[in-house]
């Protein structure tokens, strides 16, 4: 059941096909709604298996519309008659729609735009212009547009309201840097790419540190730059300190800067699924931090962290002993998957862990993780191994017994039955011809002198 909007009063000039096209889908068990139309400001219409809206779809005070997920694969005419004049914020998301390039009637008004997972081919030309002045967050993550050298090249700097800007898996490369910089009303912007099993469209960034050289954006709160294989962390976003949310997960770094410290507004970083073997002291300086992700690295103790912390996660590391006696000050965090079994550390409340690990899970969707609840088992066999001895392999569930006796003053000869002169070869091959007749044939002997010369 979708719901749209509380509906007031009656109206006097109800719309009489917008009338017959809601009720169709009421019958259908769509939406639930009451009349009068006029005064309807919020219809939720996704997962609908629309194609497409009537020509008059008049609904003079509608100011938020939700068509996400359906199968629309052009923008219906209801945009370019002026019968949405009120609307604010418009989600065609997840349709097939492949040209927004006519410019709709509602673009004055419009705050909010969500044209993600698409099929465009291009930015829509009207983007960022100076008639889209109130247009605060536009995503357009996952479509198939392969450049945006109209933005580029057409970029408004007075454009002063856009803040929110998402462009998951949009085909992003360093020289889009400069106008991505420019915007200097920024406060979101997720450029990450959706995974690494998906090269669709991917952001392809060689030199992301150029991004945060003197952007003109000075007050970012939240930056997602996820599964971009970056091999090392910008030294440049350092200077971004009014950042106070980064996910930087799925990377490839294997060190944080010491001076990371520098972001002291930061309540929320996200470095896991990286290859970090360490988190310097210097993090116990983010006295703001609530939220510190740090799983699936390869971190063998457990980080200090500050006294703001309440949420931490360090599962599916090769953490082997708790070495901190105030985990359990936190509110929420989660250790499975470690060496360490942390039911019988006398450092950790296991009933209360286990309240809190559940309550982890659940809020941030991670209830996978109950098949791997159990400590990781360390395959590394014993250091030595004598002649005698008899290893229990714990991870076989078998015995291995080994038994060997050796003399090592007896030479050991290997195929001691065969000679120097079985089948030795004298420079002869014998071939088979069409005559069905063994004939020989010489062949050319090179020369050993080169044959064995190192190449220049």
């Amino acid at each position: 059941m979708i719901r749209i909007g509380y509906l007031g009063m009656a109206a006097k000039d109800d719309n009489k096909d917008s009338e017959e096209f809601l009720y169709t889908l009421a019958q259908n068990k769509h939406i639930e709604f009451k009349l009068p139309l006029a005064e309807i400001t919020t219809i939720n219409l996704a997962y609908c298996h629309l194609e497409c809206l009537p020509h008059y779809f008049h609904l003079p005070s509608l100011k938020e519309l939700n068509l996400s997920h359906n199968k629309l694969t052009e923008l219906p005419e209801c945009f370019y008659n002026n019968h949405l004049p009120l609307l604010e914020v418009l989600d065609l998301s997840f349709n097939m729609l492949k040209n927004f390039d006519r410019e709709p009637d509602c673009l004055l008004k419009l705050r909010e735009l969500n044209l993600g997972h698409n099929s465009f081919y291009n930015t829509p030309v009207w983007f960022l212009h100076l008639c889209c002045l109130n247009l605060e967050c536009f995503n357009y993550s996952q479509n198939g547009a392969t450049n945006y050298n109209f933005v580029s090249n057409n970029f408004d700097q007075h454009f002063n309201k856009l803040h929110k800007l998402e462009l998951v898996n949009s085909c992003l490369i360093d020289k889009d840097v400069k106008w991505l910089r420019a915007i200097s009303t920024l406060r979101y912007l997720n450029i990450s790419n959706k995974d690494c099993l998906d090269d669709h469209n991917i952001n392809n960034f060689r030199e992301l540190n150029a991004l945060f050289d003197k952007p003109a954006w000075k007050d970012l709160i939240i930056l997602k730059i996820n599964y971009l294989s970056l091999p090392l962390f910008p030294q440049n976003l350092l200077n971004v300190t009014s950042l106070r949310e980064l996910y930087i997960s799925n990377n490839h770094l294997s060190w944080l800067p010491a001076d990371l410290n520098q972001l002291f507004f930061l309540e929320v970083l996200d470095i896991s699924d990286n290859q970090l073997v360490y988190i310097s002291k210097e993090i116990l300086e983010l006295t703001k931090l609530r939220v510190l992700l740090a799983s699936g690295n390869q971190l063998e103790e457990i980080p200090y962290f500050p006294a703001s912390l309440e949420v931490f996660d360090l599962y599916n590391n090769i953490i082997s002993s708790i070495n901190v006696n105030n985990l359990d000050n936190l509110s929420m965090y989660d250790v499975d998957y470690n060496y360490v079994d942390v039911t019988e550390s006398d450092l950790i409340d296991v009933e209360g862990y286990s309240r809190k690990k559940e309550e982890f899970r659940r809020i941030y969707d991670k209830s996978y993780r109950s098949h791997y609840n159990k400590p990781r088992v360390s395959y590394d066999p014993p250091s030595s191994i004598s002649s005698n001895d008899s290893w229990d392999g714990e991870f076989l569930d078998v015995k291995c017994d080994v038994t060997v006796e050796e003399d090592w003053d007896k030479d050991y000869v290997k195929n001691a039955d065969i000679s120097w002169s079985d089948n030795e070869f004298v420079g002869d091959e014998y071939v088979f011809t069409p005559s069905s007749q063994f004939q020989a044939r010489n062949q050319e002997v090179c020369n050993e002198d080169w044959m064995f010369v190192d190449a220049d």
